[in-house]
């Protein structure tokens, strides 16, 4: 069956046991993978057990088309639900090994995240109009104006933050298409605020969000990754001089290396470059030249490792061994220097 993405929702807040496979699919990757993920989390059967998560590669099933089958017919080592998560599931590997799952579901739940296929997909098609009651396609699309109001509200609410009118508005201007980057933002303003002990305003969503005239700490990202360090170094002391908690900054190192891989996406969707980075919806505007060269120097083989920097430092200052400004400054410093040797076609990792 095919579920409209308007009736997406509803659909899944009261999910029918007997569908055992779920294909998401559309422009909004975040979205996607929220509502994958939350299946994977739901409480299933009287002692409200999470299900054990199997996360498998699209890209390996047209290696080994019989393992989705293989994985679905596992006991849980723990008596549970098993869900097996599939990313990446748009290959036509993936989609033969998964068109044949509903067949002979052997017990197991899968999602699929299959990115932003066209109607004609094989795969789409075939299971939107299959009459086979345990598999359903679903589309995740960017949400509207009143949509993303819902959600930001709904983020705020979980710890008691508050708008104003001005600083809404501020805040809505920087969100973009994709729901959980969105979502990562709007916490990040919360982590800048601290406390809901007075409404976010305006200012507080310039400063910790960033524009032309702050630190912001998305300035402070922009200059590490484009190899500025020495810019990228003073920044990060003013912001911790301004007691601005460095985590802010250090998740935005991660968000950009996220809306590289959006780009990426988008680009082997086949939407032309300049009309990609537009729909990631960087604000300021003036910074989309600046993100089309940054992202030059960071190609998808090496954001693993720079991610894994970023996580290495979040331990390390977790730790206490050492004051976070160390720790952070080393980080910035390292993938600063990452970024100018990439300049010069030249690995400093």
């Amino acid at each position: 069956m095919e579920v409209k993405p308007w009736d997406a929702d509803k659909f899944l807040s009261r999910l029918n046991p007997d569908i055992r496979l779920f294909v998401f699919y559309g422009p909004d990757s975040g979205l996607a993978q929220e509502r994958a993920i939350a299946i994977t989390q739901r409480p299933v059967g009287p002692a409200k057990e999470i299900p054990e998560v199997i996360r498998i590669d699209g890209d390996s099933l047209g290696d080994d088309p019989a393992r989705l089958a293989d994985e679905a017919a596992q006991v849980s080592m723990f008596g549970s639900e098993r869900v097996i998560r599939v990313v990446n599931g748009a290959g036509a590997g993936a989609a033969k090994a998964i068109e044949a799952f509903p067949a002979n579901p052997l017990g197991a739940v899968v999602t699929v995240e299959a990115g932003d296929i066209k109607p004609g997909n094989k795969l789409r098609s075939k299971l939107a109009k299959s009459t086979v009651a345990n598999a359903a396609v679903i589309g995740c699309y960017p949400d509207d104006g009143r949509a993303m109001d819902q959600m930001v509200d709904q983020v705020l609410a979980e710890d008691g933050f508050r708008l104003d009118p001005d600083a809404r508005q501020s805040l809505l201007a920087r969100l973009g298409p994709d729901r959980r980057m969105n979502r990562e933002t709007v916490r990040l303003l919360t982590l800048y605020k601290g406390a809901p002990d007075s409404p976010i305003s305006a200012a507080d969503v310039d400063a910790a969000l960033g524009d032309s005239s702050s630190v912001g700490y998305e300035t402070i990202a922009f200059a590490c990754l484009s190899g500025e360090i020495a810019e990228a170094l003073r920044l990060f002391d003013k912001s911790m001089a301004e007691k601005t908690n460095p985590i802010v900054t250090m998740n935005s190192l991660l968000m950009q290396f996220d809306r590289f891989d959006m780009l990426d996406a988008a680009r082997q969707a086949g939407k032309p470059g300049d009309a990609a980075i537009k729909s990631l919806r960087i604000f300021p505007k003036a910074r989309e030249a600046a993100f089309s060269r940054m992202v030059g120097l960071w190609p998808s083989s090496r954001r693993a490792t720079a991610r894994r920097l970023v996580v290495e430092a979040d331990i390390r200052s977790r730790s206490g061994q050492l004051p976070d400004s160390l720790v952070y400054r080393d980080l910035l410093l390292r993938l600063g220097t990452a970024a100018q040797g990439m300049t010069r076609k030249q690995r400093r990792f």
